[in-house]
């Protein structure tokens, strides 16, 4: 019985110390909130209120208070209070998009190096210059794909965990980026052994869509562990708290992520065997086409079961898809907008403040209240522009790197791969040209996954930045 007490007593201990008996997912408004804002938000409170606000306990929910901020200001105070960084102080930005989105592209990033890395590690990596048939990999190898694939699936667990609160920040943030870490040195280790057998002045393999897809996953992983670095150094030069500066419906992204995966993983294993001749990544190309709506035609179910089969696939995958660019869309239009808005608008502010100190008899400062307006009115269009200039950057960026990959990778001319990639970032896809080489099809799987829904966020970010702004420009 004393035993079995101290280890109950050790459990406890355990499970506090990384956390399972507590919630690191910050979603109210607290006291704690408005005192270290209340320089910001003194001008939208009575005095009273503020007198009063001292004699509540420090960690004390405001509900009232949330909802009357809501109504009075179009941002996430919540994402906004929770940095030690104030809108208007330098580096506000940087600090946000650290502390907010950086956390968001980890949930985006890992789910899909585990798919990528799912099945880079069921194909085969060498193809057989003889008989053009896939070869089994050296056992070494092997065995490190393997390792690999469990430390990623570890590490995605642990940044669920982090992203729904049920573990400590500290602990989760530790486990995934060692666990990636990991995995990279696995996977590369294992390619370039691979590597190894497929070069030389005489080689019998050559390599296939498993040994890229490989390849591509040490990017995603690598990615996601660089993010996850900084967002901890951020952490510990204390500009935020110990957890993920992001509202209740931004956690849900890592969920439709990993929903993501899971289903285009089903669906390259199912329709591999459906379609014949086709491998597992041919496979997965096949749904990353399908899913994404681009449709090029050079892979296409044949039997009755396999068009069924697709028909479902592809409808489950559409809206999954569509609920992870929803999300992202509302991050960047209603959270990392606003956000940016304020600050820049208290930027000017302060700037105006220091004018009026040194000199207040100015006429210029006779009206206040529209000089402000005047403020607010330049900053919207002044961040409309930038946001264009931000979306024609990244839509190029996009468009000309795959043109330049799948130029060098395919027996296209140069304009020609423009005219397919800027088809495919539309989602047209007329069927005339599609990537055949094990290299370019890999490629374009990482490609399309990025580029298409990132394509989507810019047209609706624009959109609603050209009308919001010519709202404003009518009033």
């Amino acid at each position: 019985m004393k035993l079995s007490s101290q280890f109950r007593k050790r459990l406890s201990l355990l499970a506090t110390y990384v956390g399972l008996n507590q919630t690191n997912v910050e979603s109210v408004l607290r006291r704690e909130h408005v005192e270290t804002h209340k320089r910001k938000l003194a001008p939208l409170f009575t005095p009273v209120y503020l007198e009063n606000l001292s004699s509540l306990d420090y960690e004390e929910p405001l509900p009232k208070t949330a909802r009357y901020l809501k109504h009075a200001l179009s941002v996430p105070l919540v994402t906004v209070t929770n940095l030690n960084v104030e809108p208007g102080q330098r580096h506000f930005v940087l600090w946000l998009y650290i502390s907010s989105y950086f956390p968001l592209l980890s949930a985006c990033l890992a789910p899909l190096g585990n798919l990528i890395s799912l099945i880079a590690l069921i194909e085969h990596w060498r193809i057989s210059l003889e008989s053009g048939k896939l070869v089994p990999e050296e056992p070494a190898p092997k065995v490190l794909n393997i390792i690999a694939f469990v430390c990623g699936i570890i590490g995605n667990v642990s940044l669920l965990m982090n992203f729904s609160g049920t573990l400590r920040y500290l602990v989760t943030q530790c486990v995934s980026i060692l666990c990636w870490v990991a995995a990279v040195a696995m996977l590369l280790i294992a390619v370039l052994l691979t590597n190894e057998t497929v070069v030389g002045a005489d080689p019998h393999y050559k390599r296939s869509e498993g040994f890229w897809l490989a390849v591509w996953t040490i990017f995603m992983y690598s990615s996601s562990s660089i993010v996850q670095i900084i967002n901890l150094l951020g952490y510990k030069l204390q500009k935020y708290g110990a957890s993920y500066n992001l509202d209740r419906q931004q956690r849900s992204l890592i969920n439709y992520t990993m929903v993501f995966a899971i289903w285009q993983a089903i669906g390259a294993s199912v329709m591999k065997h459906l379609i014949q001749n086709l491998s597992y990544g041919g496979s997965l190309y096949y749904c990353v086409v399908s899913v994404f709506t681009v449709g090029l035609g050079d892979i296409h179910p044949v039997s009755t079961g396999a068009k069924v089969v697709a028909l479902i696939f592809s409808f489950v995958g559409i809206v999954n898809s569509e609920m992870i660019v929803t999300t992202l869309i509302r991050v960047v239009v209603h959270s990392a907008g606003p956000s940016v808005f304020w600050h820049y608008t208290e930027v000017k502010r302060m700037q105006l403040l220091q004018k009026y100190n040194e000199n207040p008899n100015d006429p210029v400062f006779a009206n206040s209240f529209q000089l402000m307006r005047d403020i607010r009115e330049g900053i919207a269009r002044q961040q409309w522009r930038f946001n264009c200039v931000t979306s024609l950057i990244l839509f190029i960026g996009f468009w000309q790197v795959g043109s330049a990959v799948l130029y060098a990778s395919e027996d296209w001319t140069y304009f020609n791969s423009m005219y397919f990639c800027f088809l495919c970032l539309l989602t047209i896809g007329y069927g005339d040209y599609a990537p055949t080489s094990v290299f370019g099809r890999a490629f374009f799987i990482q490609w399309a996954m990025g580029a298409v829904p990132i394509m989507s966020i810019i047209i609706s970010t624009v959109a609603d930045s050209a009308f919001n702004t010519a709202g404003s420009w009518e009033r």
